[in-house]
Parts: structure tokens; C-alpha cells; sequence
């Protein structure tokens, strides 16, 4: 995912900054929700990472410490997403996005509306890119995982080389989900030539 504006009068050292924050925690929210070893320390928030996937996002220059909502996504204030706190930054998505329920396995149960982002439509959750990357990256990684599963290891290649085209938010999502810890282990996976290095990315923006 990708800022869709950025402040020209912004220093490309800030926005670098900010960049590397914004792509930390949204790798922090795709990890298991007790998952407690990472980042904050808080676990992941799937619901919260899908609802900051299907907005647009813009780094701005407002005032420090304000990140406004508006009806075409959010807008960010530079300096407040570089360099607060990651765990204030966690508590400071808690209040734009609420926490969802799961009822069932697959079937989230969304409000309408952001806890003080009223203006964001909660129906159009996941944009149209990102269904589309979200689908491919599922129908690879479960498909992956049956094959390995019967010991067929041929298309780890090729799996790889779609995978490193997509957002690694998304990618960990459906790793994390499909193919799991146990293959991972298991078929070494994390020493593939080609797939290993995506892993090993996502390991170390989300251990940072």
C-alpha cells in the first residue's frame, strides 16, 4: 500500500520516516491477535488492518499530533506518524477504527461507522485492488499449502514471484493464514531462494 498523496513541502527524510512507521504497523496488525512477541506487544488486528486497506491514505503537514478522517480516506500528519510511539499510534487507531466481531469463521460483523470517523463509509471496507490481491494472494497460499501438504514442493518458485509483486501486509495475511508456521518449518521455507528473502522482510519490519 502506498501513500495516494504526499505534502510536496514535505522532507523526504519525513516522509521516508513516516513511510517506514505506516508499513510497520500495518504488518503489526496482520500478525495473530496473540501474537505478543512483536512489535507493541499487543497482537494483531486483522478487522483494523482490512479497514486501513480499503481507504486511501495521504501524508500531510498538519498540526502535530492530529490525524484527520475524511470521506475519501485518511489524512495523516507527517510528523505525528514518524515519530509517536508505536503503541500510541495502536491506541490512536483504536479510537478512528472500532474493534469488530467475528461471529463465525469468515464472517466479520462490521458497525458502520468509525468510532470519531463518521464520514468514512464502513460498507466499502476493502477497494477493489485490494479484493483483488487479497483473493490471489488466498487462492496461492491455500493452493500452495495442499500441494505441500502432498508433498509436491514445484511451485514454490512460482509462487514466490506472484507473491513479491503484492503488498507485504497482504502477504503475511494470507501466509500467515494458509500455509502456517508448520510448513514453513517443515519445507524450510524461509531458505528458498526466491521465497525466503519475502519472508525474511516481513520478519524483520515486523520484529523491529
Amino acid at each position: 500500500m502506498k501513500f495516494t498523496k504526499i505534502d510536496s513541502s514535505l522532507p523526504r527524510g519525513l516522509v521516508d520516516a513516516a513511510w517506514g512507521k505506516f508499513e510497520e504497523l500495518l504488518l503489526e496488525l496482520g500478525v495473530r491477535d496473540d501474537n505478543t512477541h512483536v512489535g507493541t506487544g499487543l497482537g494483531g488486528n486483522n478487522f483494523q488492518l482490512y479497514s486501513l486497506l480499503g481507504v486511501k491514505h495521504s501524508l500531510m503537514k498538519l498540526h502535530k499530533g492530529i490525524i484527520v478522517t475524511h470521506d475519501d480516506g485518511i489524512y495523516w500528519d507527517a510528523e505525528t506518524l514518524a515519530f509517536m510511539p508505536r503503541l500510541d499510534m495502536r491506541k490512536k487507531v483504536d479510537t478512528i477504527i472500532p474493534l469488530v466481531e467475528e461471529r463465525y469463521p469468515g464472517a466479520f460483523l462490521f458497525s458502520k461507522e468509525f468510532g470519531d470517523a463518521t464520514k468514512i463509509n464502513y460498507l466499502k471496507l476493502v477497494s477493489r485492488e485490494m479484493q483483488g490481491a487479497l483473493l490471489n494472494a488466498q487462492v496461492l497460499c491455500s493452493g500452495l499449502a495442499k500441494e505441500l501438504d502432498a508433498g509436491d514442493t514445484s511451485n514454490i518458485l512460482m509462487t514466490a514471484k506472484l507473491l513479491e509483486v503484492m503488498p507485504f501486509e497482504i502477504v503475511l495475511l494470507a501466509v500467515r493464514k494458509f500455509i502456517g508456521i508448520e510448513r514453513l518449518v517443515k519445507f524450510s521455507l524461509d531458505e528458498h531462494s526466491r521465497l525466503g528473502p519475502i519472508l525474511h522482510r516481513i520478519n524483520k519490519i515486523v520484529d523491529t
